[in-house]
This record gives structure tokens, sequence and C-alpha cells, in this order.
């Protein structure tokens, strides 16, 4: 039965099932968008799908999409996940066919995710006319059924080179190219990277206690690290630094955009009351490469650790990653006497030169 559903969605068109679905959020009677009235009548962005839930991986992300918009538009208007069908009407009646339109970036365009997936393939078919982006991606496609992968593949061919795909290491790219071959694509780094001058980093305020910080992942993309973890549990032991335990999901139902900062500030202050962070998290990486905090990060299920490391490869020198087999007791004993940096340290100037061919496009549109 599932499999019929999932048929029909795709041979009808994920927009058309999307609206049946929600026809009571299509035609409630608040229009909460009267505001987009008074934007600017000429270069307008509108970011739909941002998060809005416990992920604070995925928070940072649309934290950081808002702030690198915000460098090219006056007004960027956002609708976070979930929301899209309840202003659909507004949306379509106030967007015009010159206005940007951003989409989320972060780790979920495949089967893994295929909620956002559907909902990515659903705005983009509901406008043609607009040049679309999405941010920067990881695509991790598993199933054997392939119903999902063609239908996007047919979807995203549609929309032609106005839809612009951004891949956040080699490895999505490649495959990027190859399945959406309609469609422009480029490769930059997570967008989260590009926050190397924000004031989240700057005013956090906290001395590194004498421990070191877990932060691993207990899901599908989880990899087996459990060699790499004992070496830590014995490095901690033998030489007496307490391990603490956090992680960047959080049990949370929703975070408004008003409060995304506030649970920002406070895992960034998290990561550097900690002399080192272990993290299999993408974002634990990242917050801890750009909060100064030694990290050493380890191997997730599908690669994007990696991937997104290689930006990060040749410095900052305070974060090192270890595939799956290397041993990480001597990693530790190097990152533990470089001890915390100056927020200087992190390359900021040379990583955003990076985000070029995006800047480029956003440009070219604004």
């Amino acid at each position: 039965m599932a499999t019929i559903k999932r048929s029909l969605q795709f041979l009808f068109g994920a927009e058309k099932i999307g609206y049946l679905r929600n026809i009571r959020k299509v035609y409630c009677k608040n229009d909460s968008l009267a505001c987009i009235s008074s934007l600017d009548s000429e270069g307008r962005c509108f970011v739909l799908g941002a998060a809005d839930y416990g992920n604070l991986g995925d928070i940072a992300i649309s934290y950081a999409q808002e702030r690198f918009l915000s460098s090219f538009f006056h007004d960027v208007f956002e609708i976070q996940t979930g929301h899209f069908w309840e202003h659909y009407r507004a949306l379509k009646k106030r967007i015009r066919s010159s206005d940007l339109i951003v989409l989320q970036g972060g780790g979920n365009m495949g089967d893994l995710y295929e909620w956002f997936e559907i909902e990515r393939c659903e705005i983009i078919s509901l406008f043609p006319n607009n040049p679309i982006i999405i941010f920067p991606q990881t695509i991790d496609y598993r199933q054997t059924d392939r119903l999902l992968l063609q239908y996007s593949q047919k979807t995203y061919a549609k929309h032609g080179r106005t839809l612009h795909i951004a891949a956040r290491e080699q490895r999505s790219y490649v495959k990027m190219k190859a399945i959406y071959s309609n469609n422009d694509v480029v490769v930059v780094p997570d967008i989260v990277l590009s926050l190397g001058k924000d004031k989240l980093f700057s005013e956090a305020k906290e001395t590194a206690q004498n421990k070191i910080l877990l932060c691993i992942r207990n899901d599908h993309e989880k990899a087996d690290l459990t060699h790499q973890l004992t070496e830590v549990d014995q490095y901690a032991l033998l030489h007496g630094i307490p391990i603490g335990r956090t992680d960047t999901v959080i049990d949370t139902g929703y975070i408004p955009m008003n409060k995304r900062y506030e649970y920002l500030s406070e895992l960034v202050r998290n990561f550097r009351s900690a002399r080192l962070v272990v993290t299999d998290r993408l974002h634990g990486m990242v917050i801890a490469a750009l909060a100064g905090v030694p990290c050493l990060a380890l191997s997730n299920s599908n690669g994007k650790v990696e991937g997104v490391y290689q930006w990060l490869d040749s410095e900052p020198n305070y974060v090192r990653f270890a595939g799956g087999g290397v041993s990480v007791t001597p990693i530790i004993e190097e990152l533990l006497r470089l001890g915390m940096q100056s927020r200087d340290v992190y390359p900021a100037d040379h990583i955003n030169s990076q985000f070029a061919p995006l800047t480029s496009i956003i440009g070219s549109l604004s």
C-alpha cells in the first residue's frame, strides 16, 4: 500500500498531492504575509523550508543563510519548513518572477529524509519561473526503490539552468552533476563555515575546563566508532580527564527564528567549556572550528563529515579528521597540547573566498 501511495504521488505530482493533503491549511483565512507588500520593490529574497526544529546544526544553517543573504538583499523573508502550505496562496499572490527563492541547505537531499526532498520538489514545481538556489547540500540516496530519485531528477530538470544547486563536498558535487545535468551545479563549503566573523563566536566568553566533550550521534547516520571511542575513554581514564557528553540535536519540538541566536550561543559556550571536542556530527566539527575549540572529527555513515573537513584540511590545525581504523590517541595528545585558540586563528577570509561560485550566482540575481 505504501508503494502504491508513493507511486501515485510521483505520478500525479508531489505538488498536487501536497495541495490536496493540506487543503485546510491552504484555505485558512489568515493572511499572515501581508507584510510582503511592504518589502522592497526590487531585490527580494524568499527562504523556504528554513529549520524550526531541534537539530541545532540545521538551525545554524538557517542562521548562516540569513546572515549570508542579508549582505545581498535588503529584505530576506523566511518560511520555516512544514509551514509552506499554510502560506501557499499568499506566496503565489505576492512572489514575482524576478524574486529569488532559496531552499534550505543541509544534509537532507535524498531518501534518508524523504519528507524534505518532497517539500523541495513541491516548491520547485510550484514556482517554475523563479530563479531558485538550493543552498549547500549533501546528496545521499540509498534505497533500491528509485522512485524518489527519478521524480526529483525529473522535477529539477523541468526548471532548467535557473535552478542552481550547491554541493558542500566534492562527493556530492560529482553525484549532483551526473544526476541533475540540466541544472547549474556548483561546489562550495557548508554555509555555516561562512560565520567566521560573526558575533555568535566573538561574544562567547567561556573558560575551558579540564574535560573532553563527546558529541556523538546515535541514528542511522552513525558509523562504527567502537575502537576509536574506546581509545578516547582509555586516554581520558589514564590521564584523569573527565568526559562530558552533549549533542547538536536537542529535545525540543520548535525553535522560532528569534530564538536561533540564543540556542546557538548556548551550544558555542558548551563547546568552549571543553579542552577537546570529539564528534561525528558535521556541525559539531564546524561549530568547534568556528569557536576555536580543538576538535577530533570522526566518520559518519555517508562521508559528509570527511567531505566538509576537506575545506578545513590545510588550516586550522586545531581541527583534525580521523577516518575509520585510524588510531586517535596521538591526535588527542596533539590537540590537547594546542589548547583553546583565538578566534583570529580561524581562516575566515580564506574560507569565505571559497563561496565565490555561490556569491557570483546571487550577485547576478540580486
